[in-house]
């Protein structure tokens, strides 16, 4: 199982990386990682940040 924060190679996860490019608050990511985020918020979060990268 991959971390929230890290993935297999060590590199930034999406959600990590996203924060640290400001395109989303940190909140997100300490939902995510103290479990109380849903997995519809989740993919709506993922649409989010892909959205935003392609402006």
């Amino acid at each position: 199982m991959h971390s929230v924060v890290t993935n297999s190679k060590g590199q930034d996860s999406l959600i990590v990386q996203a924060v640290k490019d400001g395109i989303i608050q940190e909140s997100h990511l300490k939902d995510l990682q103290n479990g109380t985020m849903t997995t519809d918020r989740l993919m709506g979060l993922y649409i989010t940040i892909q959205q935003r990268r392609s402006k």
